[in-house]
């Protein structure tokens, strides 16, 4: 990706607000330790923006860009690798075409791959910490006859997915208070890349905001 430094007056002003929603939305349950990864699209102006705001640990993978629109897959590695390598879900990716090496950078380049045949390959779902048997059974039910629907389709345990999804909601919700302190992303990037991970994490499992 070319370097858009020379114009980052002109992205922080149009920018801003888009990344801050996309924090707020989608980065905050991995921001707080809670989930490995999300999926979601942003204007292209507005990536180098999103990559100044975000801590160290947390990586970003462009899937694809046209027409100014950037599909992107944010990730905490270990998370990420804790999740999609456990015998089960690494047994059922294999299974489908992914390398019989644990090594995440091959997992993932196979899953880029992956959205040149399809618009939202299912397996991505384990990517982004569904649990295996959701995603089967949405793969098997082709999103039908599901139990709940929450931020996916659940066909397993549902008040285990009711308790993600509020835990989910919280992470936000701690988000748009935090990120209200600061004039724009990218102090409020600075600042959270000094929490302590851990101490994130308990606001969160604690119940408290």
């Amino acid at each position: 990706m070319k370097n858009p430094a020379p114009g980052m007056a002109g992205i922080k002003t149009a920018g801003t607000g888009e990344v801050e929603r996309a924090i707020i939305r989608h980065c905050s349950p991995i921001l707080m330790g809670c989930k490995p990864a999300a999926l979601f699209p942003l204007g292209s102006a507005s990536v180098y923006l999103l990559f100044r705001a975000l801590p160290l640990n947390i990586r970003c993978l462009m899937i694809r860009e046209q027409k100014g629109r950037a599909l992107l897959f944010l990730f905490d590695r270990t998370l990420l690798e804790h999740t999609i390598f456990c015998d089960p879900v690494r047994e059922f990716l294999m299974g489908i075409g992914y390398p019989s090496r644990p090594v995440l950078p091959l997992f993932l380049a196979h899953l880029q791959k992956q959205f040149n045949y399809s618009v939202f390959p299912h397996e991505v779902g384990l990517f982004l910490g569904y649990p295996l048997d959701d995603v089967q059974g949405f793969i098997k039910n082709r999103g039908s006859h599901y139990k709940l629907c929450g931020v996916w389709k659940v066909y397993g345990d549902v008040e285990k997915a009711r308790n993600h999804f509020r835990k989910y909601e919280l992470c936000r919700e701690y988000m748009r208070r935090y990120l209200g302190l600061f004039q724009n992303p990218v102090s409020f990037g600075q600042t959270l890349g000094k929490l302590n991970h851990g101490e994130k994490r308990g606001i969160v499992y604690g119940g408290k905001i």
